[in-house]
């Protein structure tokens, strides 16, 4: 086992962000499962700013199967549509995700962020986005 010194390393552990509206870059893109079984895009946005060292935000986006959709069930479908909107995307039709998923990588948005407690652990705060606009509002 190698000996290592600790001395110089930064906990990993972070508080939420304080509530309120950040500029966040989007870092990385993963299509991933949840755990009730459903396609689901994790987008990572990064707060920019010398305050927020290695903090960040994961966003999921919760995909319905086919036969939820023709029920009316959209889950995270419009929360994901409102990002995409503001960054500009073109979503008339069928839009093919794996493209667009990279196409977010390196893209600035702004947030309104709240805190909430986790469903299981009530003494866990998390960060929540609740809103999206342009970097640079025109």
């Amino acid at each position: 086992m190698p000996v290592i010194d600790f001395s110089n390393v930064k906990s990993a552990r972070y508080e939420p962000l304080p509530e309120g509206t950040y500029l966040f870059q989007i870092v990385d893109t993963e299509f991933t499962t949840s755990k009730g079984g459903h396609e689901m895009l994790e987008v990572k946005l990064v707060p920019q700013g010398d305050d927020f060292d290695n903090r960040f935000v994961i966003e999921r986006f919760t995909f319905p199967h086919p036969d939820e959709i023709e029920a009316g069930k959209v889950m995270g479908l419009p929360f994901l549509k409102a990002l995409l909107e503001v960054l500009g995307y073109e979503l008339d039709g069928e839009v093919d995700m794996n493209r667009v998923a990279a196409q977010m990588v390196d893209e600035f948005v702004t947030c309104r962020v709240m805190i909430e407690p986790d469903k299981d652990d009530p003494t866990v705060k998390y960060n929540r986005i609740r809103n999206y606009s342009p970097a640079n509002p025109a």
